[in-house]
This record gives C-alpha cells, structure tokens and sequence, in this order.
C-alpha cells in the first residue's frame, strides 16, 4: 500500500471513530435523560436532553421528550415554544405537538403585547391566528396594537381600518363578560368589549378631529386676511364718526360657520359609544365615559348644545 493510501485509510479510521464516539455520547446522555425523567427528576433530566440535541439538534426523539417535560411537566413556556416551533414546522397536524405550540405562542406573543413591544406582538399574533381563526382576544390585541401604533400623527389610515375590522371581529368572538389583561397584574383586567366599542369610537373621532383642526385652522387664516383687508380699507378712507355709527347699525351680524362633519363617521363613532355603555361595567368612571364622549361630539363637531346637554 502507498503512502497516500495508508494516510487515507487512518484519516477515515479516525472520523469513523469521532462520529461513533459522538453517537455512542449522544445515546449515553440521552438514556440518561429517560432514566431521570422516568423517576420524574424532571430538571436534572432536562440537562441531559440539552447535552444531546447540542451534539445532534436533529434527534427528533430528544426534541419531544424535552418539549415534552418543558410543555406539560415544568411548564417554561419560553423553551416549549423554542422547541414546538421547530417540531411544528415538521408535524403541523399531529395535535400533541399543534396543542404545545399553541399554548406557548399564545402566552409568548400575549407577554410581547403587555410589554408593550407592539410590533413584535402583532407577528406572533398573525401566527397564531393561522391556527385559531375565531380567537376573539387574540383579534383585541392585534387591532389595539395598530391602534396604539397610530395614534398620533401621520397615521396611516388604512392600518386603522383594519383596526376597526379586527375589533368587531374580537367583539363577534367573545362574551360581554371576557376580560382582557394590559399589564402583568392579574386585578387589572379590562372588559374586552366595552374597550373593543370605546376604540372603535375613538378611531372615528380621531379621523373627525384632523378635519376638525384643519378647518379652524382654515377659518383662522381667512379671518386673519379679513382682519387685514379691513385695516387697510379704514386706513385709506377716513369717515365721520357718525356716519361710522349709522353704518354699523346696519350691518347684520353674520352666523357663525359650520363644520362640515363626516356624517358617516360621527354616526359610527356615535353608535360605537353607544354600544360600550350597553356592556356591563365595573368601574364607575368608565360607565359615564361614553356618554360623556357622545356630549362632547355633539356640542363640538355639531354645534348642537341642547343635544349635548
């Protein structure tokens, strides 16, 4: 045998003898897991089932067990969704594991929205939607999140629209009872459908108020270029004080201009108020907002103060 050859043959012995030895670890660490987890040392056992899918991330029967104990026996949601995301994408229709990612995803991306990392919560959200469609809490928190995202100028108006078609959806798909939580505290739950109503109605009002500002503003600047058309004409003419009298005698006093409301959006964000006063309460505060929220529309947008009233 030449040189060459002889150099081949112990370069091959040799990486037999490294991926049988890997293997045999592999497996040792692996049974040692079972044995753990058998005599239910489910914390210890995890160990070992990290030590083998760090050597082989690809054993498909390590990746169970160990999400396995992480889903159902030590309940650490964050390794159970690491884990079940990797075997859905393998078996999206074996329910077992469909059940371990759906309970994660839902309190990983329910976490993401009370931390208010909104962004990051709406792609999870999405995700879990693909496998529960009819989810009415899941819906609230990813329109309130689009919500929150545009509340203040430039709003992109479209995302709001979907908003709004996101937030009936979680009104169609919950109880009048169903709370929903906005941080870590567990006492402070919100009714989800009168929040669902009040948003929905704050949208509308937001759409109103731009057009709202944006023609008093208008007025402003057509007032203002009166203002100073007349003190130049005043200037130019000089007339006697009595003559000026008799003029303004005459003159009518002019009726305040009108805002030229959206009809269609104070009616919904008027029906949408009018919706959460129906949806029962606890907080005495919240169940007098929506009326008040209805006053201020009509004395504001309309310039009927007997209606608000």
């Amino acid at each position: 045998m030449s040189s060459k050859g002889y150099r081949f043959g112990l370069l091959s012995l040799g990486c037999l003898l490294v991926m049988s030895l890997w293997l045999t670890g592999c497996n040792t660490e692996l049974a040692r897991a079972r044995k753990l987890a058998g005599n239910k040392d489910y914390q210890t056992a995890i160990l070992y089932y990290e030590k083998a899918l760090k050597r082989d991330a690809e054993n498909l029967e390590a990746l169970k067990e160990a999400a396995d104990i992480y889903c159902e026996k030590i309940k650490q949601m964050s390794p159970c969704f690491e884990k079940s995301s990797k075997l859905y994408r393998r078996f999206p229709k074996d329910p077992t594991i469909t059940k371990w990612y759906k309970d994660s995803l839902w309190i990983f991306a329910r976490n993401l929205y009370i931390q208010q990392l909104l962004g990051k919560s709406s792609k999870y959200l999405r995700r879990y939607l693909k496998i529960d469609k009819n989810n009415g809490k899941v819906f609230y928190m990813l329109a309130d999140a689009k919500f929150r995202m545009n509340r203040k100028p430039p709003r992109k108006d479209d995302v709001l629209k979907e908003a709004i078609g996101e937030f009936h959806n979680a009104i169609k798909n919950t109880k009048k009872t169903d709370t929903i939580l906005s941080t870590f505290d567990s006492k402070k739950k919100n009714i989800l459908q009168w929040e669902a109503y009040m948003k929905i109605g704050t949208i509308y009002d937001m759409w109103i108020k731009d057009k709202f500002l944006a023609w008093r503003k208008e007025l402003a600047k057509k007032a203002a270029a009166k203002a100073q058309k007349a003190a130049k004409e005043a200037k130019k003419k000089r007339r006697r004080r009595r003559r000026r009298r008799r003029r303004r005698r005459k003159e009518k006093k002019e009726e305040p201009p009108k805002f030229p409301v959206n009809e269609k959006h104070f009616s919904n964000a008027v029906a949408a108020y009018k919706a959460a006063s129906k949806v029962g309460q606890p907080n005495k505060y919240k169940r007098t907002l929506p009326f008040v929220q209805i006053a201020l529309f009509y004395a504001q947008f309309k310039g009927n103060n007997q209606e608000a009233i």
